[in-house]
């Protein structure tokens, strides 16, 4: 989608919101301000970074006296245009009023931080112009210098200006903003760099996208591996693809990877808690999406080419002696295939990290929870080998430097090399 396709949707559809996104100087800032701002019309209200309201045209400003606009300098009353008489306030815009005096009582009695002061100055705007001809609503990232409490407050202001027939065009660099909104995949353009195109694509094609991999997953189903198959069904053209998508899509950790260029996926919790120890020593991205298992990695690693610039992901190699008849074994091998058609990174951890790197499960188990204390229980290494596993290879890269030192050795040796 060129810019031009995104002004006019803006102008044509009946979407109410539109939430542009991506990495910092994408160009975001200069196609609100420029490119769009000189496509609509004048009824436009445009709030910049540090939270001034501005118009498009040369209204005058207004108060509100019971449910009428009266204009502050009545000298100048309809010299301008007729918006300059003083109106009664229609229905839409009464109820769009009535909120906003609500949420500025509730932030007036507070003490006046940056962010208190800013909301204000939003909240002032909104009740300082005659809303009765304002379509558009123009947001330069709304949640600058606002804590999550506040933040909330941008939301219902957005969802009440949309519930009342008003158009919403913002930037931001919230992940939390959209989670709060529960933004549609639909409505989100995602600004990759200042030369691309603009990225969008609709639930449709992400839930076509979903259902392929799932008949691609349960095709891999080998002999005798009934109990095993199960948890990999990703259930395809079926209602809990809907449930899946729906938490997927709207949530804050898939939010946060629309902001990079890359995103690395991780297989579960142990390739999540060594890769982000590493991140920084190896200057690779901080967003890390821990995929929940490999069979859901198929989807994701397909699903983030079509937003990102860079995908690389984080796996166990689960091949042993080139058997390749177990599912684990053939998802890595579905997984390798994806290199070439989507320029995929892969990272490629042994599955067997305790010979790998040197450590004695036992006796590290025997240090974290006892010490030099009695001697561990079977029991409880059963129990701790089963629900805290993930932390074992995390304790010895973080101890030892002889083990840190290989996996950052694995991280160095991608198995792909171009980017796209």
């Amino acid at each position: 989608m060129t810019k031009d396709n995104l002004i006019s949707l803006i102008l044509s559809s009946n979407r109410k919101i539109f939430s542009i996104v991506g990495p910092n100087s994408s160009g975001k800032s200069y196609f609100l301000n420029n490119d769009l701002l000189n496509a609509l019309p004048n009824s436009i209200l445009i709030l910049d970074e540090e939270g001034r309201f501005h118009i498009k045209d040369n209204r005058r400003k207004v108060k509100i006296i019971g449910e009428y606009y009266v204009y502050d300098d009545e000298n100048n009353r309809g010299k301008i245009n007729r918006n300059d008489a003083n109106e009664k306030i229609n229905v839409n815009t009464l109820k769009i009023v009535h909120k906003i005096i609500d949420y500025r009582k509730k932030f007036e009695s507070q003490k006046k931080s940056l962010g208190s002061r800013k909301l204000l100055n939003i909240l002032n705007a909104l009740l300082s112009y005659n809303l009765n001809h304002i379509e558009y609503f123009l947001f330069d990232e709304p949640e600058n210098s606002l804590d999550d409490e506040r933040i909330k407050y941008i939301g219902k202001i957005f969802d009440l200006l949309i519930s009342n027939n008003k158009k919403v065009v913002f930037i931001t660099h919230s992940p939390r903003l959209l989670e709060l909104l529960q933004i549609n995949i639909d409505d989100i353009f995602v600004f990759p760099n200042i030369y691309a195109e603009v990225i969008n694509h609709t639930y449709d094609e992400i839930k076509n996208l979903f259902n392929n991999t799932g008949n691609l997953i349960n095709q891999l189903k080998p002999v005798n591996q009934e109990e095993e198959y199960a948890k990999y069904d990703f259930l395809p053209y079926t209602n809990f693809s809907e449930l899946y998508l729906s938490e997927l899509l709207k949530n804050n950790q898939f939010y946060r990877v629309l902001f990079y260029s890359h995103v690395i996926i991780v297989e579960g919790r142990t390739e999540e808690l060594l890769t982000f120890e590493l991140s920084k020593e190896l200057d690779i991205s901080k967003c890390i999406f821990n995929a929940g298992g490999k069979y859901k990695m198929l989807f994701l690693i397909k699903l983030f080419s079509m937003f990102c610039h860079k995908v690389s992901c984080v796996i166990d190699s689960d091949i042993k002696d080139d058997d390749c008849s177990t599912l684990p074994s053939l998802l890595t091998l579905e997984i390798e295939k994806l290199k070439k058609d989507n320029k995929l990174f892969i990272y490629s951890l042994p599955n067997d990290l305790e010979t790998y790197l040197g450590f004695d499960k036992k006796a590290v188990v025997q240090y974290l929870t006892k010490g030099d204390g009695e001697e561990i229980s079977g029991n409880l290494f059963n129990k701790f080998k089963r629900y805290y596993k993930h932390y074992l290879p995390f304790y010895v890269i973080k101890t030892d430097m002889a083990a840190r030192i290989k996996i950052k050795q694995l991280f160095n040796s991608e198995t792909n090399s171009y980017k796209f």
